[in-house]
């Protein structure tokens, strides 16, 4: 993990900590920002020419989430694209022909408009590369518009644009790729190091390890089955291409050349991880789930019934609950998905640093994983993390804080008002209560040891006197 160096606004090599000066990434350029729009330590909200997380302006609402309704993006009620300022049609989900921007769920370039515009965030439709100085593109184009792929020459981020370097082809060694001692890609091996997670040239998948590797994330050749981590299937149902990362048209799901879903086969959804059970992929006008084959129906809201991974199908089970640690299924017994975050709690709630379960105890954003702090909970500076009164997004879980509202489980739409805090409540109690219980199952397991030692003196005593 890896930081951003206070001058040049590159990720700090040792600390992985962003420095308080330079700025963090812009949401819609990907770029650094190159002095001092980093996360504004009081509200954390977007300023809407910018981009950048501004201490007055902006486009999240405070209390909902959602971006403001003029600024041409998010509709505050629906959480829909504005139709006009050139984002997803408040029905359809589906880019609006003419103005463009990603689609949201292919990743896609809208075909007309294209690139961002420094004052719109929209894309341009002729050039392709973010420039240095506004984080527009410019004219030798990277991202394919149509397969979001890199252009075969234009290549790797420059050290201090965060451009892609038009002849090595790789991540520059200031812009934040791994090397398995300086933490820098290795510009001829390539494959996804067990440190870096960064795809060998060569091979492009671990060949016989097995599943996807749980230091890697790539896909075994032959095994298969969702792994536990990253709910990934197997080749023959679906998985990414060796070469191109795409998944098969045949066997699954996204097309290779559009990122869109295949309109027949279908798999794994992309946004959901979750299988579909016939052919209940994306429609390919829509962009809303099959209301056949399960789960979102008209309103994109998940189906009561079908919304639970059911432990053959992949598709969520009402009844069961948690997914299970080798195939990736839902688990009967072992636990549920925490409602808010989508984790499998097992007490108290918070990631453990190594597993990425959650873990008893500890929760905060810790600078290796990421995982959000169960007592302080701002959106700190540094963190990213949710202020305990303000009630912002965090900008990487999406979650609200917890006097101002959380996601609806059903919806992922924040709760209009504040009603969680009796949860909140009562979810404290019940880990108090649990703690008192292990406390009291430790003070018998002390009680049991001395009775033991007592049995053993007994029958020393017992001994001696036969002796006498």
């Amino acid at each position: 993990y890896y930081n951003v160096d206070k001058y040049t606004g590159i990720l700090n090599k040792y600390t992985g900590i962003l420095n308080k000066y330079t700025g963090i990434l812009n949401k819609y350029t990907g770029i650094l920002n190159k002095y001092t729009d980093i996360l504004n330590k009081y509200t954390g909200i977007l300023n809407k020419y910018t981009g950048i997380l501004n201490k007055y302006t902006g486009i999240l609402n405070k209390y909902t989430g959602i971006l403001n309704k003029y600024t041409g993006i998010l509709n505050k009620y629906t959480g829909i694209l504005n139709k006009y300022t050139g984002i997803l049609n408040k029905y359809t989900g589906i880019l609006n022909k003419y103005t463009g921007i990603l689609n949201k769920y292919t990743g896609i370039l809208n075909k007309y408009t294209g690139i961002l515009n420094k004052y719109t965030g929209i894309l341009n439709k002729y050039t392709g590369i973010l420039n240095k100085y506004t984080g527009i593109l410019k004219y030798t184009g990277i991202l394919n518009k149509y397969t979001g792929i890199l252009n075969k020459y234009t290549g790797i981020l420059n050290k201090y644009t965060g451009i892609l370097n038009k002849y090595t082809g790789i991540l520059n060694k200031y812009t934040g790729i791994l090397n398995k001692y300086t933490g820098i890609l290795n510009k001829y091996t390539g494959i996804l190091n067990k440190y870096t997670g960064i795809l060998n040239k060569y091979t492009g998948i671990l060949k016989y390890t097995g599943i996807l590797n749980k230091y890697t994330g790539i896909l075994n050749k032959y095994t298969g089955i969702l792994n536990k981590y990253t709910g990934i299937l197997n080749k023959y149902t679906g998985i990414l291409n060796k070469y191109t990362g795409i998944l098969n048209k045949y066997t699954g799901i996204l097309n290779k050349y559009t990122g869109i879903l295949n309109k027949y086969t279908g798999i794994l959804n992309k946004y959901t991880g979750i299988l579909n059970k016939y052919t209940g992929i994306l429609n390919k006008y829509t962009g809303i789930l099959n209301k056949y084959t399960g789960i979102l129906k008209y309103t994109g809201i998940l189906n009561k019934y079908t919304g639970i991974l059911n432990k053959y199908t992949g598709i969520l089970n009402k009844y069961t609950g948690i997914l299970n640690k080798y195939t990736g299924i839902l688990n009967k017994y072992t636990g549920i998905l925490n409602k808010y975050t989508g984790i499998l709690n097992k007490y108290t709630g918070i990631l453990n640093k190594y597993t990425g379960i959650l873990n008893k105890y500890t929760g905060i954003l810790n600078k290796y994983t990421g995982i959000l702090n169960k007592y302080t909970g701002i959106l700190n500076k540094y963190t990213g993390i949710l202020n305990k009164y303000t009630g912002i997004l965090n900008k990487y879980t999406g979650i609200l804080n917890k006097y101002t509202g959380i996601l609806n489980k059903y919806t992922g739409i924040l709760n209009k008002y504040t009603y969680t805090e009796q949860i909140h409540r009562y979810t404290e109690q019940i880990h108090r209560y649990t703690e008192q219980i292990h406390r009291y199952i430790e003070q018998i397991h002390r009680y049991t040891e001395q009775i033991h030692r007592y049995i053993e003196q007994i029958h020393r005593y017992t001994e001696q006197i036969h002796v006498y």
